[in-house]
């Protein structure tokens, strides 16, 4: 794209922008696959404030192919499609709009399904059945030439789904005429009253087409002279140069400048596709339209540079690692990261209990306090990823569940109930906390994600020793931000600034305490800083995580904390203040995942979550200097009344006892 086209798109983003007002919520219905009558009958039954469920995008008119090929109106795909019936969707829109609910529609930005050469799917659709009534005048190009293609020419595919017997494609976000028909499709959604898209599949294929070539050099020769060209890429002429490969994600093997190189160039323009067609066209359609993206923290295979089985996993996963600090998010109004399925974390043995608040810290400070979850394909546990999804500022619930499961409507409209009644305690706040942990975005930009293990073992840590703590993004740090702190723990300093340097011997010149696990692989020096070895910290493992707490008690003594098992976590946020407000509140929240695990013939779904009561649980919240507790009470699901605590003032801090929590206990501290 030409600078001066970036610049056009730039002005219109931004007035589309100030038009637009960030939406939040906490109450979430969505499902991926088929939704029918029960589905709306399970919406207005629970009473969400979202729905996001049925495709719109190119996925929903691959499946019109088909549907019209086998003379059928309706066609349902775990992929996209149905139903093809687009009044039935138009009615199932104004159903949820009668309740309340808004309605947000996925809608896949690169990946359609078919066969060329039958043709069948995206293919016909675009050549042959294209709908001019509801698109507009048929694309110039064939389908087969807007796919991401090798360097023989054939085109990138894979067969997971296997719909209708084809496979997935690749649109190429490169290419301005598969814009184009995002674009129309994008209005054609919003013709049916849909308040927002998830965007599905952002990813991009090694694509070298032409339009990638020349997007490619393009962004190159913005970022590098000649010299550092050659240099760097073996690059003499790059007018005149060929790519064999423009990568997307990459694995360790892989790893090298240019793959890095690779990746950027294809999150940045992954996002410009992005701004295109959803910030400045659909947008421009309709100010209010709600949008999220659908992302991946994970990698099943566990491969890839430093990092451990499980979430973080960067470089080889996470649809925008790389991408710039100012474009993350950019224009979103939530945040929605995959982590797989929650039984690949359930190990008891092992004290990980299929937990995710140290995912959902940095998310939420990712996103800048956007709602945000975690998609975790959870049957099973409804109101504990409900729980733990509000506890932690964000919401629930992010994919399914069986909505057809009695035990799971039941589950969800009592803590839907219990949420809507009680917004005020979860919105507006802000979280209330002790110490920062820091997460180096600045180093997998780099290409280096060595920090990560010990990144996740503090956090790990830190959670079960009931710490109340943030995840601090590097590239937010600042003086007034750490001045929110008593703690800051740095798993690297390798990136930090000089300046950033001096700001941190600051802080712990007015009492602070920064704690430093690699300093050999960092340039700054920070006057005052405690060295913890890596070595001593891998040395503790999640079952002994008590070990962790004498070096606590050194750095952050007379902490806030609780008298409870790792089964329990504790997060605290304060509720919204005014400058005239003579009262603070803050809400902590106690988040049970004991449960009864073993199974049971005959028993499915929400019927098998079974938690095991927890209590008493002695809780200590240190409050803002001066600050007294007046009242504390307990908020639960489980109770349609709140219960009054007794409570004891310490010159710093507020002390009780929560008698018992099932799943969840909110406990709001009204103080002056």
């Amino acid at each position: 794209m030409s600078p001066f086209l970036i610049a056009l798109m730039t002005v219109t983003i931004q007035l589309n922008a100030e038009k637009h007002k960030p939406f939040w919520f906490q109450r979430a219905c969505s499902h991926y696959g088929e939704i029918d009558d029960a589905f709306g009958d399970y919406i207005e039954g629970v009473r969400p404030q979202v729905v996001i469920a049925g495709f719109f995008g190119p996925n929903y008119w691959s499946a019109v192919s088909y549907a019209r090929g086998k003379g059928v109106k309706n066609l349902w795909t775990s992929l996209g499609g149905g139903p093809v019936d687009r009044d039935w969707l138009r009615a199932f829109v104004e159903r949820s709009h009668r309740n309340g609910t808004k309605f947000i529609g996925l809608f896949s930005l690169a990946k359609p399904y078919g066969d060329p050469d039958k043709p069948a799917g995206i293919f016909k659709f675009i050549d042959n059945d294209w709908d001019e009534k509801a698109l507009g005048p048929k694309p110039e190009t064939r389908a087969i030439d807007m796919m991401a293609k090798k360097a023989d020419g054939s085109l990138w595919t894979e067969a997971v789904y296997r719909i209708e017997g084809g496979a997935e494609y690749w649109g190429c976000i490169s290419n301005p005429h598969w814009r184009d028909v995002l674009k129309r499709m994008a209005t054609a959604a919003i013709d049916l009253g849909v308040d927002g898209f998830n965007i599905i599949f952002p990813q991009r294929q090694g694509c070298v087409c032409d339009h990638c070539q020349t997007s490619f050099r393009q962004w190159l020769d913005s970022r590098y002279n000649a010299a550092q060209l050659k240099e760097l890429f073996k690059i003499d002429d790059l007018k005149n140069h060929k790519f064999s490969v423009i990568n997307g994600w990459y694995e360790q093997e892989e790893a090298s400048d240019y793959a890095l190189e690779c990746l950027k160039f294809s999150q940045a323009s992954l996002k410009d596709c992005y701004d295109e067609v959803f910030l400045q066209h659909a947008r421009g359609l309709k100010p209010d339209l709600i949008l999220g993206q659908w992302n991946h923290i994970y990698r099943s295979s566990y491969q890839g540079p430093g990092q451990l089985a499980g979430t973080f996993a960067q470089l080889n996963a996470d649809e925008r690692c790389v991408l710039s600090s100012d474009r993350w998010g950019l224009g979103e109004d939530f945040v929605w990261y995959s982590i797989g399925n929650w039984s690949m974390y359930d190990k008891p043995d092992e004290r990980s209990f299929a937990d995710f608040g140290l995912e959902r810290k940095y998310l939420y400070e990712a996103g800048g306090g956007k709602p945000s979850s975690v998609k975790m394909d959870d049957n099973v546990r409804i109101q504990l990823t409900i729980a733990e999804s509000v506890a932690y500022g964000g919401f629930a619930y992010p994919r399914g569940p069986n909505y057809k499961d009695p035990a799971t409507q039941k589950a969800v409209k009592t803590w839907f109930d219990f949420l809507h009644r009680h917004e005020q305690l979860f919105h507006p706040a802000t979280p209330y906390s002790e110490a920062a942990l820091v997460w180096n975005r600045r180093a997998v930009h780099r290409g280096d994600t060595l920090h990560t293990a010990d990144f996740k073992r503090l956090g790990r840590l830190l959670t079960k020793n009931h710490v109340l703590y943030d995840v601090l993004i590097d590239d937010n740090m600042s003086l007034d931000r750490l001045k929110q702190y008593r703690l800051v723990l740095l798993p690297s300093v390798a990136d930090l600034t000089v300046d950033e340097g001096a700001m941190l011997s600051k802080f712990i010149s007015m009492g602070g305490k920064v704690v430093v696990c690699n300093p050999a692989a960092g340039k700054q020096s920070i006057t005052g800083a405690i060295i913890f070895s890596s070595k001593t910290l891998q040395a503790i493992s999640p079952v002994a995580w008590q070990e962790f707490e004498p070096y606590l008690d050194d750095w952050l003594p007379g902490r806030s904390g609780m008298s409870a098992l790792d089964t329990v976590s504790f997060t605290c946020f304060e509720q919204g203040r005014t400058p005239r407000s003579k009262t603070r509140k803050f809400v902590a929240h106690l988040v049970n995942y004991h449960r009864d695990r073993r199974p049971v013939v005959g028993v499915s779904g929400a019927d098998l979550e079974r938690p095991i009561p927890t209590g008493q649980i002695p809780v200590r919240v240190v409050l803002p200097q001066g600050t007294k507790a007046r009242k504390v009470t307990l908020h639960s699901a489980e109770n349609s009344e709140p219960t009054k605590l007794k409570f004891d003032q310490e010159v710093d801090a507020v002390s009780f006892a929560v008698p018992k929590i099932v799943v969840h206990g909110a406990i709001e501290i009204e103080a002056r």
